[in-house]
Parts: structure tokens; sequence; C-alpha cells
């Protein structure tokens, strides 16, 4: 159940977004003028990403406080940004200019509407299916004879079972992460493209 305090201090957690994505703009200006290639960006994206859900997969506890939040949040911003913004990078490259202002159309309608919507909805559906399944899982030998004692145990057991599915949920965005950095590095690219 959120409070107002719980509800501020995600506010403040979320105001790291910025100097996050400021960080993956310098990043990725400094490697596009570096000449990097685009596949090497692309996976230190990926690998920024990859480092937030790594640092939050160790992070889950019952009584962990929201400060713990920042790192991800700066590494998450600043992989996510450089990703966004190659991707745009990339395309304006190799699209004609008769078809750039439909891109840019697609990329704003797919990365403020669509992917929010799709992304919701994916993971909501998944941690309700991974709460449900660990709450099945922790409460299978606890005796229900004792109404106050099954009564208490609920509220436990409840969020036992959702920090393990967050933790569930986030080692296979690890292994998604991962999984995409790898094929970023190894999908063909022409041998003299730069940046």
């Amino acid at each position: 159940m959120s409070t107002p305090a719980g509800n501020l201090e995600s506010a403040t957690i979320s105001c790291w977004a910025i100097p996050g994505c400021i960080a993956g703009l310098v990043l990725s200006l400094v490697m596009v003028r570096r000449e990097v290639h685009f596949r090497y960006i692309y996976a230190t994206g990926f690998g920024l990403i990859l480092c937030a859900n790594l640092y939050m997969y160790f992070h889950y506890q019952t009584l962990g406080i929201y400060e713990h939040s920042i790192v991800p949040t700066l590494f998450h911003y600043t992989g996510m940004l450089m990703l966004y913004s190659v991707t745009c990078a990339f395309a304006m490259k190799h699209i004609p200019t008769r078809y750039f202002v439909t891109w840019l159309f697609l990329m704003i309608a797919v990365r403020n509407v669509i992917a929010p919507a799709v992304g919701t909805s994916v993971y909501g559906n998944w941690l309700q299916e991974r709460q449900q399944h660990y709450v099945t899982r922790l409460a299978q030998d606890v005796r229900m004879d004792d109404p106050r004692a099954s009564f208490a145990m609920t509220a436990p057991v409840r969020l036992q079972a959702t920090l393990v599915a967050m933790k569930d949920i986030t080692g296979s965005t690890v292994w998604l992460c991962l999984g995409s950095m790898t094929l970023v590095l190894l999908i063909p690219y022409y041998k003299e493209e730069r940046t």
C-alpha cells in the first residue's frame, strides 16, 4: 500500500532519470565523436541496462530503502538514452530524406505510446503470475486451522512472494539484456561503416 511519504520518495528517485539521460547523451556524443562503431555503442547501452538490473537483483529485500534505487536509475536511463539516440542516428544515416518525417513519427509513437502500454501490461501480468506462483509455493506448508494465524500469515507471505517474483523477473531481464548485448555484437554491419 502506498503512502504519501513513499510516493514522495519514489518521485525523488525518478528525478535521477534526468542526470542519467544527460550522462547517456554525453556518453553517446563522446563515442560518436571518437567514431566508435554502432555495435559497440548499442552493446554499451545494453550493458548499462544490464548493470542496473544486476544491481537491483541483489538489492531486493523486505527492509530495502529507496536510496538504493538511485544507482540503477542512473544506469538504466543512461543505457536507455544511448539505445534510443543511436537508433535515431543509425536510421538517419540510412533512410531516404522523404521517409524522415515518418521515421520520426514512428520513433516517438513507439517510444511514448506503444512501448509503455505493452511494457506495463506484460510486466503487470508477468508479476501477477509469478506472485501467485510464489504465494502458492510459500504457503503450501502453512496450516489453516486457526483463522487468526492464517490471517497473520497472509501479509508476510504476499510480501515475500512479491519480492521473490520481482527478483525472478529481474533475473530474466538480466538474461534478456545479456542476450541482446551478444546479438548486437554478432549482427553483421558494413565493414567500413562509421558513426
